[in-house]
């Protein structure tokens, strides 16, 4: 304990120490010596209070021996109630739940709440405790602190235990509730392209009236963090349980179009399956005039030239990043000559993410298999909805991911390199409720190939608002692959 003493005590000289935070009240004890130490801090405590007479007793005495000080205590199991905290903290102990992945937990929650220039202190770093070891262990490993020791009490013992503990830093490059930001590192708030509903939390946002939970967040009011960070087979610091991986890092959207440039490359490319005909009647379904067309996504061969078939087209538009790329390499690609059949063309080698200021506006929107190209799914299926005139057709095909975690099958798994947007299917249902429904199918014969769930969808706009407040972020398609 002297050595808290010490090091705080010089922490105190260079950062005068405004707040205390503590995991563990319990009886008192480590509260007394840091309040004995800073003299004029506040103090917050997390604590299950498993033990509420005897807590209550050692409570009333701290509180009556440093009677002029702000002591607080939150009740109840900190995994939940420090991602709920609203404050920020200057020196942090974490001495809870020494068991399973609570000191993992408690170690990542707090780092949200500490100030920039803050000191960690981390008791039970001893080999009695291997949970608090391995949490330690993963800061360390992930670069979330600096100047990290470990000190162990060579001349004193508990029950016959040697004492050890950690002392060191976060690293922080801003203040407050930018952790999830700060990990992620992609996110920027702008402007919403819907209707916004309000400024939202960093651990949620709302998409057409339903309210989402940010990557790393879980729970019925998104109160729950638990961060994993992405690796090279793993998009898990992306993912979310309830929605799946919406948005990338531009770094990994990059690596996934490198990819997929080898794969075209490697391919046999006369082929042409276009086998999304099989799955949908489009002469019965869709009305005669298809207006102007705009098909996102339209890959080297199209889906239009199966759904156009047979029908007027006064003209179409081809967003597609890989467009030149298909024109020069592709054999059979359809628009190799920079036209589109007869019908006037306009081709747009970019992505579907940057199409926010594209004014035109389409009498149908196309996007099979879109959004798996992408790399803010939210933004894309924004722009798709706007993107249509009144009354306008939106023919859409996606694959579904309710049963994927954010980790690759295998370090084979190609689609997970090449694809990493994954959509669940309470996503889609939002979309099609700003639609009338004229198709919907959720298993399609082309899907059941590649043993995948799906969805297929076809509807027409209903004049109906929906609130919107989507974190957007900066554009990954000016920067060099």
């Amino acid at each position: 304990m002297q050595s808290y003493i010490t090091v705080i005590k010089d922490f105190n000289k260079n950062y005068p120490i405004r707040n205390i935070c503590e995991i563990g009240f319990a009886g008192g004890h480590s509260a007394a010596v840091l309040l004995y130490t800073i003299h004029s801090a506040t103090y917050t405590a997390f604590d299950k209070w498993e033990n509420s007479s005897y807590q209550e007793t050692s409570l009333t005495w701290i509180k009556n021996k440093f009677s002029n000080r702000q002591i607080t205590i939150i009740k109840g199991d900190s995994t939940k109630t420090v991602p709920k905290f609203k404050g920020e903290c200057d020196v942090i102990h974490i001495d809870g739940a020494h068991h399973s992945r609570s000191p993992q937990l408690d170690t990542i929650n707090m780092m949200r709440i500490a100030s920039v220039n803050n000191l960690l202190l981390i008791d039970d770093y001893i080999n009695s405790w291997p949970s608090v070891i391995k949490a330690v262990e993963y800061l360390i490993k992930n670069d979330l602190v600096y100047n990290m020791k470990q000190y162990i009490a060579t001349e004193w013992s508990h029950h016959g235990t040697q004492k050890g503990w950690c002392i060191g830093h976060y690293k922080k490059t801003w203040s407050i509730n930018q952790f999830v930001q700060n990990s992620l590192n992609f996110f920027s708030y702008k402007q919403p392209l819907l209707k916004s509903s309000g400024n939202f939390q960093t651990n949620s946002f709302v998409f057409l009236n339903k309210v989402f939970c940010m990557p790393s967040w879980q729970g019925p009011e998104c109160e729950e963090h638990i961060f994993t960070p992405c690796s090279k087979f793993s998009d898990e610091c992306f993912y979310n349980d309830q929605s799946g991986v919406l948005a990338v890092s531009c770094d990994r959207w990059h690596k996934a179009q490198k990819v997929k440039h080898l794969a075209w490359d490697y391919r046999d490319t006369n082929i042409d399956r276009n086998g999304h005909i099989k799955s949908v009647n489009y002469h019965e379904i869709l009305p005669f005039d298809l207006g102007d067309v705009i098909e996102i996504g339209a890959g080297p061969f199209t889906q239009s030239q199966s759904i156009l078939r047979n029908k007027t087209v006064s003209s179409i538009t081809l967003p597609e990043i890989m467009a030149f790329h298909y024109m020069n390499h592709v054999n059979n690609c359809v628009y190799k000559t920079g036209s589109f059949e007869s019908l006037p063309t306009t081709i747009l080698s970019m992505p579907a993410d940057e199409l926010l200021n594209y004014t035109r506006k389409y009498d149908t929107v196309v996007m099979i298999d879109g959004i798996e190209n992408v790399y803010d799914a939210l933004s894309t299926l924004s722009i798709a909805v706007t993107l249509l005139k009144e009354k306008g057709l939106f023919i859409w095909h996606e694959r579904l991911w309710d049963d994927y975690r954010g980790v690759a099958n295998s370090p084979e798994d190609r689609e997970f390199h090449i694809h990493p947007i994954r959509i669940k299917s309470v996503v889609v249902k939002q979309v099609m409720a700003m639609f009338d429904e004229l198709y919907l199918s959720w298993h399609t014969d082309e899907l059941r190939r590649l043993k995948n769930k799906d969805v297929y969808f076809i509807g027409k706009t209903l004049s109906k608002e929906m609130k919107s407040n989507i974190p957007e972020r900066t554009s990954c398609f000016d920067r060099n692959v």
